[in-house]
This record gives C-alpha cells, structure tokens and sequence, in this order.
C-alpha cells in the first residue's frame, strides 16, 4: 500500500495527498510488484534497492544512488520473547522522502497526527524518525529488562519453561544489537555529512540520534548480560537440584540393599545361622533393622544425606 502524505509548519496538519508531489512523505508498506514499478516509473528511485527493503534478511547499511540516499535500517515488531527485527527503508530523494516497511509500524504512523515537523524538511524527518526508532528500540530493551525481572521472581522452582523462556530474550536482544550496531555506524557516517547534507538547525537533533542511539546499545549489552547470568544461575541451580536427587535415590538404594542382601542369603534353601531358634525371623530383622539405623546414622554424620 503506497500513501502520499505532506505537512506544512504554516497548516500544522498532516494531509494526505492524491499522487507523488513535491515535498511529501511517500509511506509504503507490503508493496506489490505494481507498486514498487509505479514508485520507479519516473527514473528517481532504483527498483532493486526497494526491494531489498522488503527483504526479512536485509542488513543495516547505507546507500547512495542517482542523488537518492537509502538508509537500510531494522525496526523491532512483536512483544516479549516474540520480538524480532524487521526491515524498514528511509530514501531520501531531493523533492521527497519514502519510507518503505513490509508491515506498518504505529511509532511511525504517528507522525502523521503528533509530532510537529514539515515534509519539506526532509532531512529534519529522518533525524525524527531515527530518534522515534531509537525509542522504540529504548522500549523494548526497558520491556525485556522488566519481564526477565519478573520471570525471575514468580516461584523458587524452575522448570524448563523459565530456561527457554530467558533463551528467547537472549535471541532477542542479540537480534537487536545486531541491528543496533551497524545503525551506529551509519549515524556516524551521516553525522560527518558523508551521506546527507547537515543543516544547523539539525545539528541539535543529530547529536540527540547519535546520544540516544548510543545509550540503548548499552542498555541492551547490559540487559543481555544480565540475562545471560540468570539464564547461567538457573542452569546451575538445575543441575544441582538433579544431582541432588540422583545422589538421595543412590543413598536410597546402598541402605535398601543391606535387608535385600540379609533377605536373599536367608531366602537360599540351605543351613544357615539361627536356621531352627524359634525366634530367628525377629533377630534377623533386629540385626537388620540396627544395620540400618547405624549405616544411616553414619551417612548423617558425614552429611551425606
């Protein structure tokens, strides 16, 4: 779906437009093939390169071509342990601007309605849009932060869900420095002017992209190692636990064996010992009984149970 949209400071509303005009904001999302040729028809925009916007494999990276710079970035989508980063397209051509996404994204479209900017300043918008994806970005590190909290504290059992469970955090966050990282790259690139022209009164709010881009790869490094220890801590204290159960049940079967040993030599149909006391079945279980109670009373000793 392609939609034009343009903004004036002097209107102060955001309207949407019939067709491709000058100083608007093309916002396409899941476009056909039809679509991407009518975005191409008029020789600005390179055909290969908004399809690998749609891309899901797509890498943050920057490109320059026939005076149209395309800023190859990742936006995260989902919630929770479902949360993966997807490919989203900022062209910043000389009339307009086109930001190309395989799914809409609601901290973009509110742009259209809340935020104060004007289409014509094209290259103001793509510092907003940067922040606004930064702070996306600051969301989800602060929800994963919170949810590993919680997924810490319901219970003091663990059960294989709770592992799995921080694993996909784990993904998660490894997918968003991924895309984090060479974003980075980029914004210093483009804060040299390599890329796009800087204005003055931009300058401002690069430095915030630049800050803030910054502050959330170090969150999200802090956030991942943070769960990597309690992922670590959770495997240790199951391992432990199983141990501790093996060892009990192996303790369990070295006492049990002491009346299954005593059973089976005064099971055998042969003479043996106290053979015809009358009171032979009541020594042999006391004798047993008090081999027991001593092999325990042992094993305690030694903390072995």
């Amino acid at each position: 779906m392609i939609s034009y949209w343009k903004r004036t400071t002097e209107s102060g509303a955001t309207g949407q437009v019939v067709g491709p005009a000058t100083d608007t904001w093309a916002y396409v999302t899941d476009p056909t093939d039809a679509e991407l040729d009518a975005l191409v028809a008029d020789g600005v925009l390179e055909r290969d390169l908004l399809q690998d916007a749609i891309d899901p494999n797509e890498v943050p990276r920057v490109q320059h071509e026939r005076g149209v710079t395309y800023f190859f970035l990742r936006a995260p989508s989902g919630q929770a342990e479902g949360t993966q980063t997807v490919p989203l397209l900022i062209a910043l051509a000389p009339t307009f601007l086109l930001t190309v996404s395989r799914a809409p994204f609601t901290w973009l479209e509110r742009f259209r309605g809340e935020e104060t900017y004007s289409t014509a300043w094209r290259s103001q918008l793509v510092w907003r849009i940067f922040l606004a994806l930064a702070g996306r970005y600051q969301t989800t590190v602060t929800d994963i932060a919170r949810r590993v909290r919680s997924n810490v504290g319901v219970s003091q059992s663990i059960h294989n869900e709770d592992i799995f469970r921080l694993v996909a955090y784990e993904g998660v966050l490894n997918d968003m420095l991924a895309a984090l990282v060479p974003t980075s790259a980029i914004l210093a690139g483009v804060a040299t002017g390599k890329h796009m022209k800087i204005y003055e009164e931009d300058k401002d709010l690069m430095e915030d992209v630049v800050l803030s881009v910054g502050q959330v790869i170090e969150a999200a490094k802090a956030q991942l190692k943070t769960t990597v220890n309690y992922r670590e801590a959770y495997s240790v204290i199951a391992t432990n636990n199983l141990n501790r159960i093996i060892k009990f049940l192996t303790l369990v079967t070295v006492v049990l064996t002491v009346p299954m040993v005593v059973s089976g030599l005064y099971g055998m149909n042969v003479r043996l010992p106290l053979g015809d006391h009358p009171y032979a079945f009541g020594f042999i279980v006391t004798g047993t009984i008090a081999v027991v109670i001593g092999l325990l009373r042992v094993l305690s000793a030694k903390r072995l149970l």
